[in-house]
């Protein structure tokens, strides 16, 4: 904070301290005995500014105080303005300096140390109030004058100074810490577009101003239960969107209360403002307390999705892993094919009629199982367009068939050219474990894949149902060798399902007149 180029560091000094005299000047003609919110300024500046900028502060606060003593000197005696003019954010330093050696980072991480800051705000009110008392008890009053009680006086500028407090501190922070991490622009964006901004325009601002035109318009009784019932919207946006919800509802429902206030020091306004405060407190905490545990969820949710990520990343990473090796078994089937004949062709004297045929059933067998081991390890799924192939006429075909299962497959993609490397991968390898599910559990004897691909909002989504016949009479005896030409792993219905969850998923099973069905969802990162 107060980072300028190229200014020199006095020049720095003593822009702040005009620029807060200033305020100060301006804020001290608004200043009532139970609405000090030049407090709130104050304590912003001395939890935020450093150590070196706080005497730029006194000064500053000097000349503010100084000007209003010299105004009303002549009214309420010099004595009066030699003790106003003091300026009493020197008194709030050492227990300022005290809660920031304790919590370093009071003023840049609100939602951490709410309660620190409420304890702050007693200590800091209570010592402000205690020298207004005395500041008052040297004011010069006309003769007949009747001075309120001081128990009265010092709970008026007790709730003065904590209201004032609360109605500023907590915004200020918020917008402090928030600033740190954006500009103002990408800060004023962000704040329109959240869901706080439109509750507190659909919410909270309209039940704030229902209430003040109640309790202006209102009878008394009317009117001191409409200033009670301020803190309602504020409870509500709390709830929702955390301390932050408390701190603008916190503000505006003091500024609200000020604007029906029917006189100055009104007991019925005042003791709006201490029901107002406590509960302002209470709901800072309880924000505080909200906020976290939606950080909290918000992290888990963050990490959930990194893992999904790495997992993802994984699974692509011992596909392609596979692929190479499967692509090593098609170069050792090429140069066994080539040995094989070259051999054949050396030896084809030496053989009789049988031995040869002999040979190169042998033969075309190994390549067979070379073809069906490197099928299943690796299947053809290079590009997007090679799934509906492969799982029509591909190695879950061919497997199906050989193990005697009748096999249909129906494939229907409305979200052309936007599935990546990952999903088709991962339909392929969920279709055989499903297919293998079935027919070694069910003993089902015939096959049909329904699988669906489309795109909702900016997610793409893919639906495949894997459907058995009817179970055998007979149990199914090739479940090794279909396993086996699958390159399938023999997942049960939880390890599909928590394969299906990588991608976002989720996997189903029920049975519909005696005809199981797996039903699995899996989702794509959104649409760029």
């Amino acid at each position: 904070m107060l980072k300028a180029k190229g200014m020199p560091n006095w020049l720095l000094h003593a822009a702040l301290a005009v620029g807060y005299g200033i305020a100060g000047y301006v804020m001290q003609q608004f200043v009532i005995s139970h609405f000090q919110p030049y407090a709130g300024l104050r304590l912003v500046l001395l939890l935020v500014l450093p150590y070196r900028f706080w005497p730029a502060l006194a000064v500053g606060e000097l000349a503010a105080l100084g000007a209003v003593a010299i105004e009303c000197g002549p009214l309420y005696g010099w004595g009066w303005a030699a003790f106003r003019a003091f300026p009493t954010i020197l008194l709030a330093m050492p227990i300022i300096r005290a809660f920031r050696n304790r919590w370093p980072r009071l003023g840049d991480k609100v939602s951490a140390n709410v309660a620190p800051l409420l304890g702050c705000t007693l200590a800091v009110s209570a010592v402000w109030a205690a020298y207004s008392l005395v500041i008052f008890s040297m004011l010069r009053t006309p003769a007949g004058y009747v001075s309120p009680p001081y128990h009265l006086l010092a709970e008026r500028y007790f709730l003065g100074q904590c209201v004032g407090i609360i109605t500023l501190t907590p915004l200020l922070l918020w917008l402090n810490e928030a600033r740190q991490k954006s500009t103002w622009r990408e800060l004023w964006n962000e704040f329109v577009s959240s869901r706080l901004a439109l509750e507190s325009s659909v919410i909270l601002v309209p039940s704030l101003v229902f209430l003040t035109w109640l309790a202006i318009k209102g009878s008394d009784e009317l009117a001191q239960i409409a200033r009670m019932a301020m803190f309602l919207p504020v409870a509500a946006l709390t709830l929702r969107n955390g301390w932050r919800g408390a701190a603008i509802g916190s503000a505006l429902a003091s500024i609200c209360i000020i604007i029906a206030m029917p006189a100055a020091r009104d007991p019925g306004t005042v003791a709006a403002q201490a029901f107002i405060a406590l509960t302002s407190g209470i709901l800072l905490l309880l924000g505080s307390r909200i906020s976290a545990l939606h950080s909290h969820e918000q992290q888990e949710r963050i990490n959930e999705r990194r893992a999904i990520q790495l997992a993802q990343t994984s699974i692509l990473q011992s596909e392609r892993r596979l692929h190479q090796a499967a692509e090593a078994l098609e170069d050792m089937r090429d140069i066994m094919a080539v040995s094989q004949d070259y051999i054949f062709d050396r030896f084809q004297r030496l053989l009789s009629p049988a031995e040869q045929r002999g040979f190169r059933r042998d033969a075309a067998q190994t390549q067979q199982q070379l073809y069906q081991l490197a099928s299943g390890l690796s299947p053809r799924l290079q590009r997007e367009q090679d799934l509906p192939v492969t799982l029509s006429n591909g190695t879950l075909a061919r497997a199906l068939d050989e193990a005697g299962i009748a096999y249909r497959c129906d494939v229907q993609n409305r979200a052309p050219g936007q599935l990546g490397p990952a999903l088709p991968i991962a339909l392929y390898r969920l279709a055989c474990e499903a297919a293998l599910h079935l027919c070694t559990q069910y003993h089902s004897k015939r096959i049909h894949l329904r699988l669906r691909v489309g795109v909702t909002g900016e997610r793409v989504w893919a639906l495949m149902s894997i459907e058995g016949g009817e179970a055998a009479n007979e149990p199914f005896i090739r479940g090794s060798m279909l396993q086996r030409h699958l390159g399938a792993s023999g997942m049960d219905i939880d390890a599909l399902r928590g394969q299906a969850k990588v991608y976002g998923g989720n996997v189903r099973i029920r049975s519909t007149e005696g005809r199981p069905r797996i039903t699995m969802l899996l989702t794509e990162a959104e649409v760029a």
